[in-house]
């Protein structure tokens, strides 16, 4: 947004934007218009597969945690279509908002207490960038988690459903 904003003429790309529209980084995807284009990913579009993935590992599974973090506009649009999804497979979702690395532990051992029987990962730059230490509180809190990048699991994690990045 900050380079949109800078220039009207520069061509710039961006990369695994959830929802660029939302974002305000476009006017549509058919026709971006104006000097921005790039690669959206569907994680939003995702969402509830995620959640119906959960529901059919963890036996039993009616409350499940998700981890997002609200200054990222395309981790808000996933929290959104999340909670669509869960009213539609009877899940309850409880919010974890996390927008620093300090927080997450925090963070996990709230989903712990409040008795979510799972972990939701939403996709977000923060998340990425921390992905062996959100991989390791949970299975320090034994929640069975989803993530969105295949790379959570290689590093630990229980399960990914979201677009092959390479």
């Amino acid at each position: 947004l900050a380079l949109k904003k800078a220039t009207k003429t520069i061509p710039i790309v961006f990369a695994d934007v959830t929802d660029p529209v939302a974002a305000g980084l476009v006017d549509s995807l058919a026709h971006p218009g104006g000097n921005l284009t790039g690669f959206s990913s569907v994680e939003s579009l995702l969402a509830g597969k995620r959640l119906e993935i959960l529901k059919e590992t963890v036996a039993k599974l009616t409350n499940v945690a998700v981890l997002w973090d609200p200054r990222n506009p395309s981790s808000k649009l996933e929290w959104q279509d999340s909670q669509v999804a869960a009213r539609e497979l009877g899940l309850q979702l409880y919010s974890l908002e996390v927008s620093s690395a300090d927080k997450y532990e925090s963070a996990l051992r709230e989903a712990s207490r409040s008795h979510s029987g799972a972990l939701s990962v939403l996709s977000t730059p923060l998340a990425a960038a921390e992905q062996e230490q959100i991989v390791r509180l949970a299975m320090k809190y034994r929640l069975p988690t989803i993530y969105v990048q295949e790379n959570f699991v290689t590093s630990g994690g229980l399960m990914s459903y979201g677009p092959n990045q390479s």
